[in-house]
């Protein structure tokens, strides 16, 4: 008796759940490279000039005639060197349909060790972050504070590693995350540790608003100043008021700063400042997408993100940039999380406006 006859006669002990779970393995075990587009451009000189160069194990390998390096259809994104598809892309969809869920209870979900859960989450995230439109119309905006967070950091002098002091008031330990809507798109951008000033929002969000637009906000100094330059019509109040006397409001940002915050503070018990952006991302993604079906459209962006595994990879020096020009803070007791990949790859600087 051969292989295949040993197996046909074990796929007939089996239950009718059972073999539409062992169809569904065997179609996702192919699935990652035949949902991938052609690669328009070589991910590591971004060259269009390639060349078909064979296949590994039934995926479509390229050659670049630049700089003479071989890719694939998946290289530099989350599915790149993915070897259990089917579990990966259960962990996605549970992330964007379920909300946030703790690592330890998707290690039980899924079979899936306490580190591959947190480089999936990670790396989906990092893919996520989509191209920036302008918003139309009126644009509400305010900012949300996080207290500054060391949290996971090994090797802290005090015993409180999740965060600073509850010193109350505008200051150098609270992290500002600028929230800005109109509607139909939803911006969120870590700005600043500290007071946020009119060039932090330039930074974040200058480039979403066009020359005119109606901007409602409280009477923040630094954002009356913003407005001014970009030449927008701004509609200020009183923060203690709640609204403007011709009845203008930032409710809808207040609604999403109140989820967010209970997301971070109370479902996951604190996030590092570190991975604030990435989270604020996951929450821009799902807010702007939540009459689409969530899951193809995560599949496209993902499937062409070229610098998402680089992203997760870099976010240490990404986040030492950040703490060294953008905040009063000092950088210290960096993670020692080590790849080989990163000894030969130079550092795409385009990666350091993450924030």
């Amino acid at each position: 008796m051969n292989q295949i006859d040993i197996i046909l006669q074990m796929v007939d002990k089996l239950t009718a759940s059972e073999r539409n779970l062992l169809i569904s393995r065997m179609h996702n075990s192919h699935k990652s490279d035949e949902t991938l587009n052609k690669p328009a451009r070589c991910p590591h000189c971004e060259s269009t000039d390639f060349r078909l160069n064979g296949s590994v194990k039934g995926r479509t390998r390229y050659k670049c005639k630049s700089c003479g390096r071989s890719f694939g259809k998946a290289t530099g994104t989350v599915y790149n060197k993915l070897r259990e598809i089917d579990k990966f892309n259960e962990y996605k969809r549970i992330m964007l349909e379920e909300g946030c869920i703790p690592l330890k209870t998707m290690c039980c979900r899924l079979g899936i060790s306490h580190q591959t859960s947190f480089d999936w989450r990670h790396k989906i995230l990092a893919g996520l972050r989509e191209e920036d439109g302008k918003f139309s119309g009126t644009t509400q905006l305010d900012d949300v504070w996080f207290r500054y967070s060391q949290k996971g950091r090994k090797g802290l002098k005090h015993s409180r590693k999740r965060g600073s002091g509850n010193k109350p008031g505008d200051n150098g330990k609270q992290t500002k995350v600028i929230v800005a809507s109109d509607g139909k798109q939803t911006a969120l951008k870590v700005a600043k540790i500290g007071r946020i000033s009119k060039s932090d929002i330039a930074r974040t969000l200058g480039r979403k608003f066009k020359k005119g637009a109606k901007l409602v906000s409280d009477a923040h100094p630094s954002i009356k100043c913003f407005a001014r330059e970009c030449g927008l019509e701004h509609i200020a109040f009183k923060a203690k008021f709640h609204k403007a006397n011709t009845g203008e409001h930032v409710q809808l940002i207040n609604n999403h700063a109140s989820r967010l915050k209970t997301s971070i503070n109370y479902v996951m018990k604190g996030v590092s400042t570190k991975y604030l952006q990435s989270y604020s991302t996951w929450f821009e993604f799902r807010e702007n997408h939540k009459m689409d079906d969530i899951i193809k459209v995560a599949d496209r962006i993902l499937s062409v993100k070229r610098k998402a595994v680089a992203t997760f990879m870099r976010m240490e020096q990404i986040y030492k940039h950040f703490i060294t020009l953008h905040s009063e803070r000092t950088y210290r007791c960096p993670t020692k999380r080590y790849w080989k990949e990163l000894e030969w790859k130079t550092m795409d600087v385009s990666l350091l406006n993450y924030y």
